[in-house]
């Protein structure tokens, strides 16, 4: 896998990881984004605040 003196990798092996490089990065800009979505269980919550409320 190594070309020359046998400290520096060939061609196909530098593209080969910058492929595999790009092709990591493209699979993660797929993905849905990590960011917080908002809970539900303050809505909850306070819906079941306002039904006790409304109870005589």
């Amino acid at each position: 896998m190594a070309a020359g003196n046998g400290r520096e990798p060939s061609n196909n092996v530098v593209r080969n990881q910058r492929r595999s490089r790009r092709r990591h990065r493209n699979a993660l800009d797929r993905l849905p984004s990590q960011t917080a979505e908002p809970g539900h269980t303050d809505d909850v919550a306070g819906r079941l605040d306002d039904e006790r409320a409304m109870r005589p």
